[in-house]
């Protein structure tokens, strides 16, 4: 799965509060819908779309099944969004400038002129 559609799957506030509630430690469907103030139903589509993403496991214990969270996969997705905002901006071809904020503008500015 690509970084991309793991982040669209986060960018659901409930499943992003389940990810971080299942760091903290593993849970069952009961106990984070009681957590959440929702169905058990709805906990469990959740928790069905994360673990179709690779971002969370489950293990039956007994009556329950327990969930628990892919630590590599949020580890590597963190490092990918740390290289990202470690880039440092290129120059501007056009101004020999970095690009970005008014210089960005200008560049637009100025190829629109053409």
């Amino acid at each position: 799965m690509e970084y991309a559609d793991i982040l669209e799957i986060l960018a659901d506030p409930t499943r992003m509060k389940i990810v971080e509630l299942l760091t903290q430690r593993n849970y069952c469907v009961g106990v984070l819908g009681n957590i959440l103030g929702i169905s058990a139903p709805a906990v469990s589509q959740h928790l069905k779309i994360l673990q179709n993403a690779g971002l969370v496991s489950s293990e039956k214990i007994g009556y329950h099944t327990h969930y628990s969270v892919d630590r590599k996969l949020l580890y590597s997705l963190g490092e990918e969004l740390q290289r990202m905002a470690e880039t440092a901006p290129k120059e501007c071809e056009k101004r020999g400038r970095k690009c970005g904020g008014d210089g960005m503008r200008c560049c637009m500015k100025q190829g629109n002129k053409k």
